[in-house]
């Protein structure tokens, strides 16, 4: 159940590195403000805190992670802006090139060697998506930055997308050890309770990829129990609705699992429950209401299987992966359905075509791509 992080990670790279005009100084975006803080240099940036000095002549002052949302520097290497354009405009080759070269720009300070690697990265790992050989060029580009530069800002980022990487390529046994180590990091390190979440989260998804269901049962379990008790112990809004959407998310896996299992009672139960909860994400009623679809296709009830895949597509557009799996189960229902009408043969080529068209980067359009062959 590997998910497309194609627009996390192009909000991951933008974010990552505001875009500006080149200039001197350096600035800082803080949380709670619109205007940045212009300073002479940023000296240092970890995970815990960002140094820097307003005057070179001034004596260093420091701001915790906490406090910022982005950085931009000064010295910003044109190929490394180029970087970003391209990777916008899924230009996956052009943009790596970019940013080999802005690593290689005379007179740039230390940053842009892990800027450069975190967005080269990502970049693989968003290109794997069309071309699976890619995830092995992240995972090298993920742990490179991690021994070049062990407590870049981008810590919990690089851990949690190596674990991707490594799910992506088909390594679930690295991915598990990763999001294990997420999860302790984010214990320790004080990297923040989303990230042990979401550590915990995508752990269980890695079991259930690789089929170890009654480990990944019980690691939905204890992701969805933990996100409801952290839920109640914090105080940030933000942190409560992403941390609800995560026990909700954990929940609808457990259903997924029960139909490994061939559980498709439980599984409904699991998927009615999200549907008929007023405050459950879009994504996941959208995921829930394709669960019952499959439930239904696995016990040869096509035509019910349709209604509910096709209630996806209706309600939950804007849910671009449930509705590339609603489409390409569409076209698996018309398939099995191709003996009793003719018609169905070639209904079923134009959903998978649809699914390539207008999902390309999903694992959804590549399983459509199997179909057509």
């Amino acid at each position: 159940m590997i998910k497309d992080y194609l627009k996390y990670l192009t909000l991951l790279v933008l974010v990552a590195f505001c875009v500006g005009e080149a200039r001197a100084e350096d600035r800082i975006w803080r949380v709670g403000t619109t205007k940045p803080l212009t300073v002479d240099r940023i000296t240092k940036e970890t995970y815990e805190e960002v140094a820097y000095k307003v005057k070179a002549n001034r004596p260093e002052q420091k701001l915790t992670i906490d406090k910022i949302v982005s950085l931009e520097y000064g010295d910003t290497p044109d190929a490394y802006e180029q970087g970003l354009r391209f990777f916008k405009n899924f230009d996956y080759e052009n943009a790596v090139n970019s940013f080999k070269l802005a690593m290689e720009v005379d007179g740039v300070r230390p940053w842009i060697k892990t800027y450069g690697r975190f967005q080269i990265a990502n970049t693989y790992l968003a290109w794997g998506a069309k071309n699976a050989v890619k995830y092995q060029d992240a995972i090298k580009f993920y742990e490179e930055l991690l021994s070049q530069d062990p407590t870049t800002r981008f810590y919990a980022e690089v851990l949690l997308c190596l674990g991707l990487s490594h799910a992506s390529s088909g390594d679930m046994s690295s991915a598990v050890s990763t999001f294990d180590r997420l999860a302790k990091d984010a214990y320790d390190k004080k990297l923040g309770v989303i990230w042990e979440a979401r550590a915990k989260f995508e752990k269980a998804v890695a079991l259930l990829d690789g089929d170890r269901l009654d480990e990944s049962e019980r690691a939905f379990s204890t992701a969805g129990t933990f996100c409801t008790e952290q839920a109640t112990k914090t105080q940030v809004a933000a942190e409560v609705a992403k941390l609800n959407e995560l026990a909700v998310l954990s929940k609808l896996a457990r259903g997924q699992v029960y139909i490994k299992k061939n559980k498709f009672s439980q599984a409904r139960d699991f998927f009615t429950e999200i549907l008929n909860k007023k405050d459950s994400a879009l994504a996941a009623k959208a995921g829930a209401q394709n669960g019952l679809g499959e439930c239904f296709l696995a016990e040869k009830n096509l035509k019910e299987a349709q209604v509910q895949f096709a209630t996806t597509r209706v309600l939950y557009g804007i849910e671009d992966v449930e509705v590339a799996k609603a489409t390409y189960y569409l076209g698996v229902c018309c398939l099995e359905l191709k003996d009793k009408e003719p018609s169905y043969k070639m209904r079923a080529q134009n959903y998978f075509q649809e699914t390539i068209d207008l999902f390309p980067s999903t694992k959804w359009a590549k399983e459509a791509r199997k179909k057509l062959k």
